[in-house]
């Protein structure tokens, strides 16, 4: 009878996961709203009316952080720009 095959020299990985699992983490959304500082309910309004940037997996919802980061810029008050571009 044949031993099972066992890889003796295959490197193990121990300690903290690679960078780009971490970056790219998927948030679900208590995770946006605690981090935004908004409701739970507020957050599924925004996802029920298509206006903040998610990925769903059937009933599951998730955010990227970057994404939703550029998101918010676009509601970002005084950013400096005065008047320009006001025609004034």
């Amino acid at each position: 009878m044949k031993a099972p095959h066992v890889l003796r020299d295959a490197p193990i990985s121990v300690g903290t996961p690679p960078k780009t699992l971490t970056r790219n983490r998927l948030l679900s959304v208590q995770d946006v709203a605690r981090e935004l500082g908004m409701s739970v309910r507020w957050m599924q309004e925004r996802v029920r009316l298509n206006q903040i940037p998610h990925y769903r997996f059937g009933r599951t919802v998730r955010f990227d952080l970057a994404d939703v980061r550029a998101w918010m810029q676009r509601f970002r008050a005084g950013d400096g720009n005065g008047l320009a571009g006001r025609g004034r």
